[in-house]
């Protein structure tokens, strides 16, 4: 396992064979987090590009602020992501079998909203739940 507590860094690259990731707060401009077996619990993330890859395992981010791409993929886990604000985002988010919700709100599988804002969210769940919020 990985805790980078609080951390600042041009840019953050993790590759986890087994093991955990966690951080309380990060800022970078790209964050890379490549886990094979373990959950990535991150608090605060403020990133250009964030992409995070899991194989098994569940993926959260409490409040993601500032990015301009954003993509989670997990095989067998669940994603669960905060954005900073529902307009400035395109999302596309689809899972196998799991269920997707976005703001409180059960999705159908796939999920695509505002195609043609400026930052993109892509949420992709094998076996396992996204839930997507955005702060008020």
């Amino acid at each position: 396992s990985a805790d980078l507590g609080t951390l600042k860094a041009k840019s953050i690259q993790a590759d986890l064979a087994l093991g955990s990731l966690y951080a309380d707060e990060l800022q970078t401009g790209q964050l890379d987090a490549t886990l094979a077996l373990g959950s990535a619990e991150l608090g605060t993330v403020q990133a250009e590009r964030v992409t995070i890859e899991n194989a098994q395992g569940d993926v959260t981010i409490s409040r993601l602020v500032g990015a301009s791409q954003v993509q989670v993929t997990d095989q067998l886990g669940n994603i669960a992501l905060t954005l900073e604000k529902a307009d400035g985002y395109s999302v596309q988010a689809a899972c196998g079998l799991g269920s997707i919700t976005v703001s409180g709100a059960k999705q159908a599988s796939p999920y695509s909203a505002n195609s043609k804002a400026a930052n993109a969210v892509i949420l992709d769940a094998a076996l396992g739940d996204i839930t997507l919020n955005f702060e008020e």
